[in-house]
């Protein structure tokens, strides 16, 4: 449940992000989702193991990890967006 629930913030905030940027390109968009949904994930795992001491996601989330999850998961976003950007010069 824990997973679903971080993988779900991520993929809105990857589509919020392409809606956002004004993408129509569907695979920016399903790239900008899969990008929050990784973002989501390594900051819900992060924050879990430094703020509950937790070691996985089983034991549930607390409300910090919740707060932080989507702005992990828009600074993935926006930082894979900035390399390929860069990348394209």
């Amino acid at each position: 449940m824990n997973l679903a629930l971080l993988l779900l913030i991520g993929g809105l905030v990857g589509w919020v992000a392409s809606l956002i940027a004004l993408e129509d390109d569907r695979h920016i968009i399903l790239f900008n989702v899969g990008t929050g949904m990784s973002g989501a994930l390594l900051t819900g795992l992060m924050a879990s193991t430094l703020i509950d001491g937790a070691s996985n996601l089983r034991s549930g989330l607390s409300i910090a990890t919740l707060s932080l999850v989507p702005l992990g998961s828009a600074l993935m976003v926006m930082l894979i967006t900035f390399l390929q950007r860069c990348a394209a010069r």
